[in-house]
């Protein structure tokens, strides 16, 4: 049997209870320094009855290279809160150096909605009807809410990754 050599020094991170084992390389490794990648950050919230849904999250895809054995920082943005005053925006998502940013927040009466990656839905109770805008390359608009007319209007809808949200 051969024995294999590892010649790049590494740290292995070996969970308390290991069962599964350790799978190494065998033999020359080719370095890879281009890496596909998709972040998405997570979505806004969206408030309650009359008011306007949260936007998606952020989406980027794309190839960048990497210097081989740098470490690469992840963070996973989770989503916002929905709420009946003040829903709150998701969390942005990075790779590296690359973020995507959080979902804009739909708002129901006080205020405009969010701006992030897809913005918030405008409000349909009589506040702000503007929608959130997004990102550059990232996401779409929210939709526009209906101006109040009555006690329960219809907010816009927030905007997702790959169209504007609706009025």
């Amino acid at each position: 049997m051969a024995i294999t050599k590892i010649t790049t020094p590494d740290l292995i991170d070996l969970p308390f209870n290991n069962t599964d084992g350790i799978v190494l390389a065998k033999g020359p490794t080719a370095a890879v320094t281009s890496v596909q990648y998709l972040v998405v950050a997570g979505g806004g919230g969206g408030g309650y009855d009359d008011s306007g849904g949260g936007g998606a999250g952020g989406l980027l895809t794309a190839t960048a290279d990497f210097t081989v054995s740098t470490p690469l920082d992840l963070t996973i943005g989770i989503g916002g809160t929905g709420a009946q005053i003040s829903p709150t925006k998701g969390g942005n998502s990075t790779f590296a150096n690359i973020v995507s940013d959080g979902g804009g927040a739909g708002i129901q009466v006080s205020g405009a909605a969010q701006d992030g990656g897809s913005g918030g839905g405008g409000s349909g109770n009589g506040g702000d009807q503007s929608p959130g805008t997004a990102t550059t390359g990232q996401g779409f608009v929210g939709g526009q809410g209906y101006p109040r007319v009555s006690n329960d209007e219809a907010g816009g809808g927030g905007g997702g990754a790959g169209a504007a949200g609706a009025a």
